[in-house]
């Protein structure tokens, strides 16, 4: 038995966590086209149609696949900016940390783990 094309895109889909669901119809010249319908439980929704069968199938793995993509590197780029923000917020407190201990240090007192302890 040959595997078509469009089962291939079809079962690499649903591996990937996505329902989908297919059918043909008649447009008003008589025309067949084909309507591709994918959904996940976290909301997406992708709904194409073609002259054809396979076409569709392509239109919508790229059509996910591009979403996905800009997904992903919003994602990479807020992960990034936040590992920005962490690093400022750790160097932000240690200057704060040093600069109360050399006040301290200053005044003469004592100073362990950050906190001032009276001598």
């Amino acid at each position: 038995m040959r595997v078509k094309y469009w089962e291939i895109i079809h079962c690499n889909l649903k591996k990937r966590g996505w329902s989908l669901g297919y059918v043909s119809a008649v447009d008003s010249q008589g025309r067949t086209i084909w309507i591709v319908d994918a959904h996940r439980g976290d909301g997406r929704r992708f709904i194409v149609h073609s002259d054809e069968k396979l076409s569709a199938f392509v239109e919508l793995e790229s059509a996910i696949t591009r979403t996905l993509s800009v997904a992903l590197s919003r994602y990479q780029e807020l992960h990034s900016i936040s590992q920005l923000m962490h690093s400022r917020i750790r160097c932000f407190k240690q200057n704060i940390s040093e600069q109360r201990l050399r006040r301290a240090q200053r005044c003469g007192e004592a100073v362990t783990l950050g906190r001032r302890a009276n001598s």
